[in-house]
């Protein structure tokens, strides 16, 4: 199976979630089987990793939307949403949520970290991922989307991403532009009843 295509009028290889999926798999086997090992080299794996986060949102908006995108991995922005029939495309900015070493002690200190990241970031029609590894039990979507809207973003969308590894989810609560709906209402996909929707 070919994990990749070209765009027409691209020369960057276009890859679908499954064709991501076949990569992340491989570079697991080449860690011996440790996946967090693949995490933590961002070095060699950076992009992989932004596509192994990005396939989960384009597999949610294909369930959503019905619309399939291709991830075309990039430097600045980090990839792009391209269609995969048509020629619409936005790119993508994501960034890993995760816990250092001495810990956030609140959500203000976690989302004034992501502004000094990303904050200043200003690409045409971009968005932003951020993939949450912390611990989805404790993690209080409400007050963090209280904080988010206290920044003026640049970006046309701001998704937050959050895995639940017991039931094998990955649900993305659309958090900006502001709504009163942010902290409720989300897309999700299920690895276990969502099969269908792989491409």
């Amino acid at each position: 199976m070919n994990n990749h295509i070209y765009l027409p009028k691209r020369q960057n290889k276009a890859y679908s979630p499954t064709g991501v999926q076949n990569l992340f798999k491989q570079a697991v086997k080449e860690n011996g089987g440790n996946i967090e090992a693949v995490f933590k080299n961002k070095h060699k794996y950076k992009n992989l990793i932004e596509m192994y986060h990005a396939g989960f949102l384009a597999l949610s908006l294909y369930k959503w939307l019905g619309q399939k995108f291709l991830l075309v991995p990039s430097d600045a922005p980090d990839l792009f949403f391209a269609e995969e029939q048509g020629t619409g495309a936005f790119p993508l900015e994501v960034m890993e949520l995760y816990k250092p070493k001495g810990g956030f002690h609140n959500y203000e200190e976690l989302v004034k970290h992501i502004w000094s990241k990303k904050g200043s970031i200003k690409y045409e029609q971009c968005q932003l991922l951020l993939a949450s590894r912390m611990s989805t039990q404790k993690f209080d979507v409400s007050k963090f989307v209280k904080e988010i809207h206290k920044f003026q973003w640049s970006f046309e969308r701001i998704w937050l991403s959050l895995h639940n590894q017991t039931i094998r989810q990955w649900t993305f609560f659309d958090i900006f532009p502001p709504t009163q709906s942010n902290d409720s209402e989300y897309i999700h996909f299920n690895l276990d009843k969502d099969k269908k929707f792989w491409y």
